[in-house]
């Protein structure tokens, strides 16, 4: 028998009291519950099921779910909505036995379903590249409405690294009210938080913060995805890194309380930033890093105790051609701030413009405006 269901055997025995919650919390018939629990029959949704295991075995979740999910009839719709929560949980191991099933599987839609979410994560560990995945993605027929969303979803991923935002804007937004038309409910939810995710930046770079925070509460509302909702703080982070500090730190923090040690990493950074912006202590430089974003935020800590020597020297150690164009943008705001040189800050401006970064360019205006220069310059570089 599968574990998850033994255990639930046990606990229920063991507190029979647990049944009734069970029901109330999930709003199920006891006779489903019965039939999920003795029986292979799928009675209950994805949903359920981890509302279940939340209530009874929190810390065992990933642990239980990947193997009832490699138990699942790969010819059944819930094999294919385990895709899904495999994904968004990054169990990556897992979902590449299962994707390996579903391929094969006798389901014309669960063997399309495999189809995409391979693309998706052959675009993640890098095995083809975005212009591969997405021209893929243009000559693979789909015939489901949630994989015509999800294909779009993909490609707007792809575009992201691409800076493309625009395009992204223009292909995504008009799936709002699609979602809507999804049966499942934890696909539903999930895809629905994914739209959110894509919308929120941008609306940061298009610096429409009402949309903005709309976006956001989409992620937030839905179960679970804490890399979603991980990264739709640091977002929410970012809009507020220059115009109010307390929003800005509450939501780094819980960023903080929900990243893995990727983010963390990232997380950490953008403390020191806006810790350093706003002339406070920064908490987390690391002096060891040879990394340019790391190196930067040190300079500008020099720079904000009044020690610009130390700030161009910091600078001096990085090298040029290898920063992105979002690191030349930062780089030429610290020395500016620096050297108190107007050109630097200018160029910054270009630069992050060019890196479709719109909402960071007014770091460097906001330098350019306390220097005394002329507005109607500052008007002209918006």
């Amino acid at each position: 028998m599968i574990r998850l269901k033994q255990l639930m055997i046990e606990k229920l025995l063991e507190d029979p009291s647990l049944t009734n919650r069970l029901l109330e919390l999930t709003n199920i018939k006891a006779s489903s519950l019965e039939s999920f629990i003795h029986t292979n029959k799928e009675t209950l949704n994805l949903s359920t099921i981890l509302r279940i295991i939340e209530e009874l075995f929190p810390s065992l979740q990933h642990e239980l779910m990947n193997e009832y999910i490699l138990s699942l009839n790969p010819n059944k719709k819930l094999a294919r909505f385990c895709l899904e929560y495999l994904n968004t949980t990054r169990q990556d191991d897992v979902l590449d036995q299962h994707l390996k099933i579903l391929l094969n599987s006798k389901s014309s839609i669960n063997r399309e379903w495999a189809t995409i979410y391979l693309l998706d994560r052959k675009q993640t560990t890098r095995e083809f590249s975005n212009s591969e995945v997405i021209s893929l993605l243009h000559n693979t027929r789909v015939h489901t409405l949630e994989m015509k969303l999800y294909s779009k979803m993909i490609a707007a991923y792809c575009h992201f690294e691409d800076h493309l935002l625009q395009e992204i804007y223009d292909a995504i937004h008009p799936l709002e009210p699609k979602l809507k038309k999804i049966k499942d409910p934890y696909i539903k939810e999930s895809y629905t938080a994914r739209f959110g995710l894509i919308m929120t930046p941008i609306s940061l770079h298009f610096e429409h913060q009402n949309d903005l925070l709309r976006y956001s509460q989409m992620v937030f509302k839905c179960s679970g995805q804490k890399a979603l909702k991980c990264m739709t703080h640091i977002q929410l982070g970012n809009s507020y890194l220059i115009s109010h500090y307390d929003n800005a730190l509450f939501h780094f923090k819980k960023a903080l309380e929900l990243s893995d040690h990727i983010r963390e990493v990232q997380i950490k950074r953008s403390l020191n930033f806006l810790d350093n912006y706003w002339g406070k202590q920064p908490k987390h430089l690391n002096h060891e890093s040879s990394a340019p974003k790391d190196i930067h935020e040190i300079a500008f800590f020099h720079i904000q105790q009044g020690e610009p020597l130390k700030a161009i020297a910091m600078l001096q150690t990085i090298k040029w051609e290898i920063l992105s164009k979002s690191e030349k943008a930062f780089h030429l705001y610290f020395k500016g701030l620096a050297l108190n040189d107007r050109n630097c800050l200018i160029e910054s401006v270009r630069y992050f413009k060019e890196g479709d970064m719109m909402h960071y360019k007014n770091i460097p205006l906001i330098a350019l405006r306390n220097m005394g220069e002329d507005e109607t310059i500052i008007e002209a570089l918006k």
